[in-house]
Order: structure tokens, then C-alpha cells, then sequence
């Protein structure tokens, strides 16, 4: 049988474009805004690998990367004839996800459909009565497709019983609950298509080209915004870690056939001692590469060092909130003095820093919103980025929004944290957040002019990726954009 997984088509547009698979949460992103970034499709790529190395074949596909429109994606699907196909689905493209898989089962009723991602996860129920889709799969999900393939192939539909799987069956809703969690050691690398591999980019990465590589799946933590414990791994998700040789191996193929100058490790974080480890694996390689990685604010000051040793060039973490009340109750606890603290014993080893900030969570109002901005702008990080509070479907702060009534419309295609907000409070409403999002890019572009280190490395980097006419109109776009957005007050 022939199987194609697919990051399908989304916004087609001549300024902005959306990224689905591979990323926390979906977003759309004007083209003509900073550095390019294209989200390496990881679940759809290890659901690849995982089925080939089982006997199924297997194709992957990422539309977004290679620019392919509806019309285009469809003609490709019925001109190979594929008899199943994964739609990755994910909460703001959701509309154009259900479409998307009705025209396909219009053009060739004959392919069974199967959504994935975090919205199908969320509301399997839901999307199935909406589509024309066949199947759900559930959270994490290379076991249950593989199981589904040779039910397939045997022609036992529907598959009875089987665990990560929704479906209707004479219009009854049935899934029997999630499946097995996947021992690691199992799952080979994922498959990485060169044709498009040097399309993506980690806009945190100092090097280009760069790869995305996880060591890990999980999250010991349980904000209620993420989607990590929630949705991809279920509620009593922990950290589970690949084998270091194997991500080892993996390395190795990026570098030698594709020609890769840095990894970014993209865990939930690295705790302190699994950063260690992946040092201590990178500083083992025969060729010297660059790396970064999101990290735990505790990592001490001579694990910092082995990494810089190593080749780490910076790392990333999450804020989200200066302030202490906001962060209890989204489950986070951020204390200043320790992001400060991890700052400094950063910049002591040579590490650029980023740090990642959330707008709008519950209790956010326009003066802890002003705190929080007079906050990232003492911090002393490289760069940062910002992001406005997003209730996705399945996580608790939705379900929060929903009980208190702080939904402003449940419009899916606004659920994308940069241009809009669908939460309401009586202290904050939408134009305080979009304030604050014009006055954390202004941020943003500052430091980054005022840092001659960063400014070098983002220089090089644009210009190897676009050539130096892109280098320079960017440049151009944000000394426009800070004469025409000063620091005003909000009115």
C-alpha cells in the first residue's frame, strides 16, 4: 500500500504564509518580517521513518516548505493514487484542514484520510462529524498508524479495539483510549527529505543551514498553556529520551549529507544533567559543530561551560511572565532574580541568549504588561521573542477560558498568537495585547542594533539564506517600522 503523510497546503498569500507541523502552536507570519522561518514537520517525519522501517511504504510531503498550492497538492495526491493519507491538523488552520481532506475524498473517495495533530487530538469527535475524514489519530501516534496499515492491507476494517484511534462506526463515536507510549530506543531518525531540508530554519540558530534534532519527548511540567503533557503525550507525561548514540548517528547523517553547520535541539527543555550528556555526545563528534537548545533556567554555570566548550553557541528559554502571580497560576513558577541569574552566568561563558515571553495569560493586565516589557528590556538577553496567550483546545487554560466565560469567539482561524487575541479579562482587552506586541518587536529590533555580536550573526546568517538585497531591506523595514512605532504611551 502506499501511504503519503502530508503537511497540507495552508495560507497562500503573497505577504503572509502559516506554519503548522513541527511547530508549538500554529501561527501565520508576514514575509516580509525578519528572519525567514520554515518548522521542520517532526511528527509526520518519525511517523514516516517509523512506518517504512516496518515494511510500509511511505512518502512525506511538506507543502508549506516548497510553496505548493491546494490545486497543486490535490493534482499530486490522485496522480499517484495513494491509498491512505495523514493530514497534520492543528487548531488555526483547522477550517482549512477539514477542506483540504474533503477535497481529496471528493476527487478520490476511495483514500482513507487520517487527521493527526494537536486540534484532531483535542476534538476527535468533533472533526470527524465535520469531514469526510476516515480516522483520528490520537497524540502521539507511529504505533497506531503502523497498526492501522496492516489492518489495511488485511481488510479488518473498522480495526476493532485498537488504542490511539478515533473513529465513527455507524455514527457512533468510538476510541478505546490512548495508545502504548513508543520505547525510543524503537523509533529511527526522522526521515529528511533533500529536497527541501535546507528550506527550513531555526530562527534562534546562529549558523545556516541548521536541523532541528530532539533527545527527548515530553515534559515533566504541566503549564496549562502547553501542549506538550496535554495533548502530545497525554497527562502523566514525563520526559522519555532517545539513546545518545542514536542521536549521535543521526548528527553524523545531517552533517555529512546534507551539509548541516548547526543542530538545535528542540526539547520541551534540556534539564542540567541531559545537558551535560548532549554536550559531552557533541564534543564526541570528529568534526566540530556548532548547536543550541532550549534549556531549564537552572542549569549551573560549569555545565554552561562544557557547553560552550562543546560548541553550543546559545540557548533559549521560557519567561513567559515576570510577574509571580500570573506564573502560579499558569502553573509556571518564574522568579526574576533566577532568569537574571541565568543571564548573567550565560554571558560570563559566551552563550547568546533567548528568552521566550507570553502576553495575556489569565490575570495579565495593562500595568503587569508594562512590567513585564520594562523587564525583557533590562534583561541583558541576545534576543527574544513574544507571543500572545493562545487557549488551545484540550489544554487547561482553554478549558479555564471556557468555564470563566473568556472566550471571545471560538473562530479557529484567530487561535495564532500574533495578530490577535480570542481571550477577554476586565483589566485587558485586544488592543492592550496588540500594544504590547508592536512595543516588544520595537524591543526586539533594538537590542538587536545595539548588540554588534548579534547584529553579525544575523547579518551573515539573512545574507547566506536571501543573498544581501534581502539583508538590506530588512533593514531598511525595521528602521521604518521604529520611526513609525516610537515608545509611545497606550492610550
Amino acid at each position: 500500500m502506499k501511504v503519503l503523510l502530508l503537511n497540507a497546503p495552508w495560507i497562500e498569500a503573497e505577504d503572509r504564509y502559516g506554519l503548522r507541523a513541527g511547530v508549538r502552536w500554529a501561527q501565520v507570519r508576514r514575509r516580509d518580517r525578519s528572519m525567514p522561518y520554515y518548522s521542520f514537520p517532526y511528527a509526520l517525519a518519525c511517523a514516516s521513518s517509523y512506518l517504512d522501517a516496518n515494511g510500509v511504504e511511505a512518502v512525506l510531503r511538506d507543502s508549506i516548505a516548497i510553496g505548493e498550492s491546494k490545486e497543486a497538492a490535490l493534482r499530486y495526491i490522485v496522480g499517484v493514487g495513494y491509498d491512505l493519507v495523514v493530514l497534520e491538523t492543528a487548531t488555526a488552520s483547522i477550517s482549512y484542514d477539514l477542506a483540504f481532506c474533503d477535497a481529496i475524498k471528493k476527487l478520490q473517495s476511495a483514500t482513507i484520510i487520517c487527521l493527526s495533530g494537536q486540534h484532531a487530538t483535542a476534538m476527535p469527535e468533533e472533526v470527524l462529524r465535520s469531514s469526510r475524514a476516515d480516522f483520528v489519530l490520537v497524540g502521539e501516534y507511529e504505533k497506531t498508524l503502523l497498526g492501522l496499515c496492516r489492518a489495511v492491507r488485511s481488510g479488518l476494517l473498522p480495526p476493532a479495539g485498537m488504542r490511539g484511534l478515533a473513529y465513527l462506526h455507524e455514527q457512533k463515536f468510538v476510541y478505546s483510549g490512548r495508545q502504548a507510549q513508543l520505547d525510543l530506543a524503537e523509533l529511527p531518525p526522522p526521515y529528511r527529505d533533500p529536497e527541501t531540508i535546507h528550506r527550513y530554519n531555526e530562527p534562534a540558530a546562529r549558523f545556516f543551514p541548521n536541523a532541528t534534532v530532539t533527545t527527548s519527548r515530553g515534559c515533566s511540567f504541566q503549564c496549562t498553556f502547553c501542549i506538550e503533557a496535554s495533548l502530545n503525550y497525554g497527562s502523566t507525561s514525563r520526559f522519555r529520551y532517545r539513546p545518545l548514540e542514536k542521536v549521535r548517528d543521526e548528527i553524523l547523517c545531517l552533517v555529512e549529507q546534507h551539509g548541516v553547520r548547526e543542530i538545535f535541539f528542540d526539547d520541551a527543555f534540556l534539564t542540567g544533567r541531559r545537558a551535560l550528556e548532549v554536550a559531552e555526545m557533541m564534543e564526541s563528534l570528529p568534526v566540530r559543530l556548532n548547536w543550541s537548545c532550549w534549556i531549564d533556567r537552572g542549569v549551573p554555570e560549569d555545565t554552561l561551560e562544557r557547553m560552550k566548550k562543546a560548541g553550543c553557541s546559545g540557548v533559549k528559554f521560557g519567561v513567559e511572565t515576570f510577574d509571580p502571580y500570573i506564573g502560579l497560576a499558569a502553573k509556571k513558577k518564574v522568579r526574576r532574580s533566577a532568569v537574571e541569574a541565568l543571564v548573567e552566568r550565560c554571558r560570563k561563558v559566551g552563550l547568546m541568549t533567548h528568552a521566550s515571553y507570553i502576553f495575556g495569560l489569565p490575570g495579565e493586565t495593562r500595568q503587569t504588561l508594562e512590567q513585564t516589557l520594562a523587564a525583557a528590556a533590562a534583561l541583558k538577553t541576545t534576543s527574544f521573542q513574544a507571543s500572545i496567550a493562545v487557549p488551545i483546545p484540550g489544554t487547561e487554560l482553554f478549558d479555564q477560558a471556557r468555564r470563566n466565560n473568556w472566550l471571545r469567539t471560538t473562530n479557529w482561524e484567530k487561535y495564532e498568537g500574533q495578530s490577535s487575541s480570542v481571550l477577554r479579562y476586565d483589566d485587558l482587552d485586544e488592543a492592550d495585547l496588540l500594544w504590547a506586541m508592536a512595543q516588544a518587536r520595537r524591543l526586539k529590533i533594538r537590542k538587536l542594533l545595539k548588540d554588534p555580536l548579534a547584529l553579525s550573526a544575523y547579518m551573515f546568517k539573512l545574507m547566506q539564506m536571501m543573498g544581501p538585497r534581502a539583508f538590506f531591506e530588512d533593514m531598511w523595514r525595521k528602521a521604518v517600522f521604529l520611526l513609525t512605532h516610537e515608545a509611545r504611551p497606550r492610550t
